[in-house]
């Protein structure tokens, strides 16, 4: 189960990083249906997802395509998603990177954002990067 669970963390961070970069070229057919398709990864709210797709799309579209109703808050910084994305490659290979993650929330990230794109605690986060000077 928790590998099906790291795959679709990965699968909506990759995706995120794409419709990031590419929002700006796509359609509006096309956004709406790369934003219906992140938003089935049930990771993202649709405030964090309208910052992804460069504020293209209202918040209130992107919940009605979403069919948002679960609480999926936090901040999120966009342009820190490829050191998320490397962050949790660190906690895949068993050496979290903490100095890493401690960037990531200076930079904007909540820690409860960060834990549900990572799947690192988030206790442990808090822990770890309050030691780090």
């Amino acid at each position: 189960m928790t590998i099906d669970i790291d795959i679709n963390r990965l699968r909506a961070i990759n995706e995120a990083i794409w419709i990031r970069d590419h929002s700006e070229t796509l359609d509006r057919e096309q956004l709406i249906k790369v934003i219906t398709d992140i938003g089935e990864y049930g990771i993202f709210s649709a405030r964090q997802i309208q910052s992804i797709a460069g504020n293209t799309i209202s918040r209130q579209k992107i919940s009605k395509l979403c069919q948002k109703s679960d609480r999926t808050g936090g901040n999120l910084y966009v342009f820190d998603l490829e050191k998320i994305r490397d962050l949790f490659y660190t906690k895949s290979n068993g050496s979290i990177n903490y100095s890493l993650a401690k960037e990531i929330i200076e930079n904007g990230t909540s820690q409860g954002m960060l834990s549900r794109l990572t799947g690192i605690d988030q206790s442990s986060i808090s822990r770890k990067i309050n030691k780090i000077k």
